[in-house]
């Protein structure tokens, strides 16, 4: 009744992929590409001659010790279908002795709750495919709550695009970000050409924060594998130009002011903008560059979804909120190429986490997913493996 067959037809794999429910672009049949320090191995699963199920499986070696398989964000299954998901982990289990895998970890896209800071919605479903895999002896490792407990973010920030942007971004960002376009920033997509610019800012990133993010190259063959999808986004500003329009914009208010002087509320209002301009201009003064760019964003779409893997925001001119504006652009722009949803990415489950603070100011819901599990093929090795694991994460943690 069930076949697996690991020769496929890319565009078929894709077709699949990208048409199910629980689609991701880290189970596109180009994401090996992007992977280059993961062997890989693709497979469908066939009921008959009907795709219903497939998966991107990498896997490679971990400190000459470990043989670790991973099949990022899949496989793509209906999880409700008990024997298709039986001959599925059957499956790649043979995948795994085939390749001398000691554990594979997957992590499917399935939402076990959604949540705004109002309510939240369960899907009590979840907990039935949960218990339906741990008695096929496969490992949850739990609805972990950090970044760090996992490969991929068992949370992440999604932002529905099924109605206008006015109606989702607060107040107060909006007003943010029409204060951040007032200070003539600029929003411009570019092509490769630019990316030692994308790359100088998360650079930056990585030293204020103690963190390691992707290198230049990475980025570089994200941009070439999904051409079509991918887009490149910076907010730059011309500082001569601007600072030239910041100084005609003080003497237009001084001359203004002469004119209004039985107008003490208008004086007023001017001379709050006069402080404001003058400490903008203070900033523009100590940028030495003609042109700097002041945020980036590396975003990529697949199905109807749209992904924005990494950003970072320069610490010049820090008053003009460019990050604001960047991704309001980003949301914009995907909204106008016709995407339902766009994930910001991963957050953490803690209230005052920073990245989940700024994200739902834009709307964003939290999806929190069902979490990783674990095909174990030695028991030996995978205990020494999550020590390491959970020793690791705990020292990022406490950085």
């Amino acid at each position: 009744m069930y076949r697996v067959e690991t020769t496929v037809n890319p565009e078929e794999y894709d077709a699949f992929v990208s048409g199910h429910v629980l689609h991701s672009l880290l189970q596109s049949y180009h994401w090996y590409e992007v992977k280059q320090e993961w062997n890989h191995c693709h497979f469908l699963i066939y009921r008959h001659n009907t795709i219903v199920g497939a998966g991107l499986l990498l896997y490679r070696e971990i400190g000459k010790i470990f043989r670790i398989g991973y099949i990022p964000r899949g496989p793509i299954l209906d999880y409700t279908d008990k024997p298709l998901v039986e001959f599925t982990m059957k499956s790649i289990t043979q995948l795994a002795v085939q390749h001398q895998l000691d554990t594979v970890i997957f992590d499917p896209k399935m939402v076990y709750q959604y949540k705004n800071k109002k309510s939240s919605i369960v899907n009590d479903d979840i907990l039935k495919i949960k218990a339906h895999l741990e008695s096929l002896s496969i490992k949850h490792i739990g609805f972990t709550k950090y970044m760090n407990d996992t490969i991929q973010p068992r949370h992440e920030a999604v932002i529905s695009l099924e109605q206008p942007l006015e109606h989702t971004v607060f107040s107060s960002t909006k007003q943010i970000i029409r204060r951040s376009l007032k200070k003539h920033i600029t929003i411009v997509e570019h092509d490769a050409s630019r990316l030692r610019d994308f790359d100088h800012i998360l650079r930056g990133v990585e030293k204020r924060h103690g963190i390691k993010l992707r290198n230049i190259q990475y980025f570089r063959r994200l941009l070439e594998c999904y051409a079509m999808h991918a887009h490149l986004s910076f907010a730059e500003i011309d500082v001569c130009a601007t600072r030239e329009k910041v100084i005609d914009r003080l003497e237009d208010l001084n001359a203004q002011k002469q004119l209004l002087v039985s107008s003490p509320k208008r004086i007023k209002l001017m001379e709050d903008e006069e402080k404001m301009l003058h400490s903008y201009l203070s900033e523009l003064n100590s940028v030495h560059e003609k042109k700097i760019v002041l945020a980036c964003n590396l975003s990529i779409g697949y199905a109807d979804t749209y992904e924005m893997l990494y950003g970072g925001v320069s610490e010049q001119l820090k008053s003009t909120h460019a990050q604001y504006a960047l991704d309001y652009a980003v949301l914009e722009y995907a909204q106008k190429l016709g995407y339902k949803k766009v994930s910001m990415g991963g957050i953490s489950e803690h209230e005052h986490d920073g990245l989940r603070r700024y994200k739902s100011q834009f709307g964003a819901i939290t999806e929190e997913y069902i979490g990783e599990f674990h095909i174990i093929n030695n028991h030996l090795k995978y205990a020494l493996f999550s020590t390491l694991r959970k020793l690791l994460a705990y020292i990022k943690a406490d950085k």
